[in-house]
């Protein structure tokens, strides 16, 4: 029962029109409806009973919506039933038990809504079923040993949740299984023997529950296929498996906050397709970090020189506070941006050591990567001072959006590719703040600080600032002088004004004003903005009756535009935009403990680019 439909989308839903030509509707070749997807269109209601009239129904997508009250029961009815996706709603109750009557399910996803009750152990029954997500819900009770008949799953997302008990050794007779979710629950005991030996296992997580014990030593041989290990946030105890070094593919390994001892073995420098890396908090040798993360081979002024064909204005492609940038090309024939320190500045030197310190202990697909850097003298024997980065061959994010670089065909940046940028910073953001320790507050985030790379995937750069104030906060205990951050007026969060100390906070309140200039392509410095009024106050005052007056008027969203294989209508590219602002106010609010987390922001993001590039369906 729909109450709201606030893109008309059903307006086709009526008595003059045949039933397999409604919006969302696919009927078989004997004209009975196969197929029902209504999926992000901001449906307001509930799942009608009623539904069980659909006997043919093979594929049902209601994702990404606003329905709430239970998911019916008579819903078992519909025994020819492949596919159910209502996740990302706000449905309640509990699964109902005689979904196991839908004998040919294959995915099933009721992630991201208010579920309770236990998981019902008549699931199981469910011999064909090849998805399972239940993530992000409110069941609890244990993970019934019965798991172990769904010998077809691929897929098991039971994270954060409020499990408890053991994790069942039968999942282990999983032989296909390739996606284990399970962290963020309140698992107890140790890891089942059996789970190590799920050699299909692309994703292994356990993060955020109260499991202990070792890590097989073998782990990296038993699991060859592994892209992401997790077990962070537990009590596991041993060492760093000295098998993890197989894992040629993995990207992420996160163990930090266990009981973990020894030292980080050989070999995972190798690893060049590791992003993500985190084994803090346990009681890991003191230099364990910088054997993988902290080891920048260090390159002389004399290479530099050569590189930049001595330092060359044509070479130099543009400046920050504390020194220039170049382009330049090392002997190995990569090419790189070299930012020269001049050190002639206040407060070069600590940015040079802070930026290195910074760079040292992170690592993210979305962050700039430095390549090496130098600390020697130049030909005058004079101190030279320069970090040496990935070359980002598209320039910032700040050229894009005032119309200093566009695509060949002379376009700027489509709707898409700004939600993707969108997404690609405050990934990188969120990562600082929540799986560095200590937390990296970045201080100086602004368009200028995103650089783009030759696909367009944007990474957050400029490090400097960001510990330079943390320093200056434990001897000063404030930032009343922004001094320090000249040419980031606007970005700065009105708290900060106030002696406020740098805050993750503090950053988000950056990224939502960045995110409106993404939007609005004005600048928070715009000369428009005179007597009080400001970038935020132009667009809080607009939204949301007036929210299509404050878009960037290099967008056209009245005709339809292709991303892929994707066709995305001029309603879905306003409706995307309208929820980015809605997204980046909820950032800029005057008191910071309203603010969003980045966490929050990046999945907010993450839903609206599902919804807005309809990816193809599951097709079982």
């Amino acid at each position: 029962m729909i109450t709201s439909d606030p893109t008309n989308t059903l307006s086709s839903w009526n008595n003059t029109s045949p039933i397999c030509r409604w919006a969302g509707v696919r009927c078989d070749r004997r004209d009975r409806v196969s197929t029902l997807d209504l999926h992000g269109l901001e449906l307001t209601g509930s799942i009608s009973p009623h539904i069980a009239n659909l006997s043919s129904l093979r594929f049902l997508y209601l994702q990404d919506n606003h329905f709430t009250g239970p998911i019916p029961g008579q819903i078992g009815s519909l025994t020819r039933l492949r596919v159910l996706n209502s996740s990302s709603n706000h449905l309640q109750g509990t699964i109902p038990p005689n979904l196991s009557a839908c004998v040919n399910l294959k995915a099933v996803d009721l992630s991201v809504n208010t579920i309770s009750g236990t998981i019902p152990t008549t699931l199981w029954m469910l011999s064909k079923l090849q998805v399972l997500n239940l993530a992000q819900n409110q069941l609890t009770g244990p993970i019934p040993t019965s798991i172990g008949n769904l010998s077809s799953l691929n897929t098991l997302n039971l994270g954060t949740n409020t499990l408890s008990g053991p994790i069942p050794r039968e999942l282990g007779h999983l032989k296909t299984l390739q996606q284990l979710q399970l962290s963020i629950n309140n698992l107890t005991g140790t890891v089942p023997p059996s789970l190590y030996n799920l050699s299909s296992l692309v994703s292994f997580a356990l993060a955020s529950n109260d499991l202990y014990g070792e890590v097989p030593s073998d782990i990296g041989f038993r699991l060859p296929k592994l892209l992401a290990f997790h077990n962070c946030f537990n009590q596991f105890t041993g060492t760093i498996p000295p098998s993890l070094h197989n894992l040629t593919k993995i990207q992420s390994i996160r163990m930090s906050h266990n009981y973990l001892v020894g030292s980080v073995p050989p070999g995972l420098d190798k690893l060049h397709d590791l992003t993500m890396y985190n084994i803090g908090f346990n009681q890991i040798a003191s230099d364990a970090a910088s054997a993988i993360k902290g080891q920048h081979r260090m390159v002389s002024y004399a290479e530099l020189y050569k590189a930049t064909e001595g330092f060359d204005s044509n070479n130099h492609v543009g400046a920050g506070s504390f020194g220039s940038v170049y382009k330049g090309i090392l002997r190995d024939g990569m090419e790189v941006a070299i930012k020269v320190l001049n050190l002639a500045t206040s407060g070069a030197s600590k940015s040079f050591a802070a930026e290195c310190e910074a760079l040292r202990n992170v690592r993210h697909r979305n962050l700039v990567k430095l390549v090496t850097l130098c600390s020697s003298l130049d030909f005058a024997n004079n101190d030279f001072r320069a970090l040496v980065y990935e070359f980002m061959s598209n320039g910032s994010l700040e050229d894009w959006i005032r119309g200093r670089k566009r695509r060949e065909d002379g376009a700027g940046l489509s709707v898409v590719a700004r939600l993707e940028i969108a997404i690609d910073v405050a990934g990188a953001v969120d990562y600082l703040h929540s799986d560095c320790e200590p937390s990296v507050v970045h201080c100086d985030l602004k368009p200028s600080n995103v650089l783009l790379d030759a696909g367009m995937c944007a990474k957050v750069a400029d490090f400097g600032l960001a510990r330079l104030l943390l320093n200056k906060a434990s001897v000063q205990d404030s930032v009343t002088s922004t001094h320090r951050i000249k040419g980031s007026i606007g970005y700065i969060p009105p708290e900060y004004g106030f002696g406020g100390k740098p805050s993750t906070q503090g950053d988000v309140y950056s990224y939502g004003v960045m995110l409106l200039e993404l939007v609005t392509g004005k600048s928070p410095t715009d000369e428009s903005f005179v007597g009080g009024l400001s970038l935020v106050k132009w667009v809080r005052a607009a939204f949301p009756d007036r929210a299509a007056e404050v878009i960037d008027t290099e967008l056209d969203v009245t005709n339809v535009i292709r991303s892929g294989a994707c066709t995305i209508s001029p309603e879905k590219q306003l409706m995307c935009l309208v929820s980015m602002i809605r997204i980046a106010l909820c950032c800029v609010l005057e008191s910071p403990e309203t603010r969003s987390s980045m966490r929050d922001v990046l999945h907010q993001l993450e839903s609206i680019k599902e919804a807005l590039v309809k990816k193809p369906q599951i097709v079982v």
